[in-house]
């Protein structure tokens, strides 16, 4: 069943005019949580983006803000205000300058965004699926998506399409040009889609992956990796393709598992945490610091040892250099070929915790490297880059 929803949105339009809007590559773009619709974590910019980073601007929030998407020369994030609605809302890149905002009337529920084309993609707890254009914040179209039990993973978007998971365990593919449900499969996933070529991998309550056809939602192949898992989305294992392989972290034993992502065969097995990929390479964080393997056979290339120090997010790898956010509020930067610290920068005062259950991975493109902290949204830029007055 799909409802007509578009008077539960209210839209504030914010400032004298837009600046002009221009559409990038999908690789200088964050459009989802660890920065893309695989997550893999990892961006390649053509522009030459690497530290030493200065403080571009800081926005001030009312709230703790969720993953910010990078995009269409814009930053876009999610929080819950004061009284208790859901806030979308887009900034200038460039400045931080606020330029639209939307009110999302959900009853103290979280709301979550991806971005594709050019629109944004807002999907509430109750399955309110609404679609903006970045550009000027107009409502193209709101669906209410039903039936299930509710929706507390992220949308992801890719290609022209919206994948959500519902509470049930079912996927829905979403025209995103029109709101409407292609196909809804019948799974078991516990945790946001992961979009590869022709194909969404997912994990499932069984700690095992699945993976279906984006065409009609085929079930290609359904593995096992253990009996024992996490739940929720903060600590449920997310499929993460790459290349011919499939990475399933945070096993609850602390073991991950690597699959064929042709075949779903079982390759291998890998130690840590959520891994961002770039230069052929794993970045994860391990019990002493950040650590580099080689993404095909698991071989560590490299530690770099941050003792005493626990991270709020997954690391992010932009070009030559690894980015990583510890908990209490220090971003460091380090060489990706080599390990060594290049860099560490005051970031606020950390994420610090959330009782939304939210999403706080680190973002880039478009020039910058967005960080979430606490109430604090910081944008940092190469010091060769001009920068504006903070915020």
């Amino acid at each position: 069943m799909l409802r007509k929803v578009n008077k539960l949105f209210k839209i504030c339009v914010c400032g004298v005019g837009f600046m002009a809007l221009m559409s990038v590559t999908y690789a200088q773009e964050s459009t989802s949580f660890q920065i893309n619709a695989a997550h893999t974590g990892g961006l390649s910019t053509t522009t030459a983006f690497a530290p030493p980073l200065k403080r571009l601007w800081t926005l001030n929030l009312s709230a703790p803000i969720t993953y910010p998407i990078v995009a269409e020369n814009t930053v876009i994030v999610n929080y819950l205000d004061p009284a208790g609605d859901d806030i979308l809302e887009v900034a200038s890149a460039k400045t931080g300058h606020i330029l639209w905002k939307k009110t999302y009337k959900t009853n103290g529920s979280l709301s979550y965004a991806a971005y594709d084309n050019g629109v944004v993609f807002e999907l509430s707890g109750a399955g309110i699926l609404g679609a903006f254009q970045v550009s000027s914040g107009n409502i193209l179209w709101a669906e209410q998506i039903s039936p299930d039990y509710g929706f507390m993973y992220p949308p992801v978007a890719s290609a022209g399409f919206v994948y959500i998971t519902g509470q049930s365990g079912n996927i829905y593919q979403i025209d995103g040009q029109t709101g409407q449900v292609l196909w809804i499969s019948g799974t078991s996933a516990q945790t946001s889609v992961s979009v590869g070529p022709g194909t969404i991998f997912f994990a499932v309550s069984s700690c095992g992956v699945e993976a279906l056809s984006t065409s009609f939602g085929r079930l290609d192949w359904d593995k096992n990796a253990g009996s024992n898992c996490y739940s929720g989305y903060d600590t449920a294992p997310l499929a993460i393709p790459v290349g011919n392989l499939v990475f399933l972290p945070q096993i609850q034993d602390g073991v991950g598992t690597v699959f064929n992502a042709k075949t779903g065969a079982i390759v291998r097995t890998f130690n840590a945490g959520i891994p961002a990929f770039g230069n052929g390479l794993a970045y994860q964080e391990n019990s002493l610091g950040i650590q580099a393997s080689q993404a095909n056979n698991g071989n560590i290339l490299w530690t770099s040892s941050i003792p005493n120090i626990s991270f709020a997010a997954p690391p992010i790898v932009v070009n030559s250099a690894v980015y990583a956010l510890s908990t209490q509020g220090t971003l460091y930067a380090l060489d990706a070929k080599a390990g060594t610290i290049l860099q560490k920068i005051a970031a606020g005062s950390g994420p610090g915790e959330s009782q939304f259950n939210s999403v706080t991975d680190l973002g880039a493109g478009q020039g910058i490297l967005v960080v979430p902290s606490g109430k604090q949204l910081i944008a940092f830029a190469p010091m060769s880059k001009t920068t504006a007055p903070h915020k």
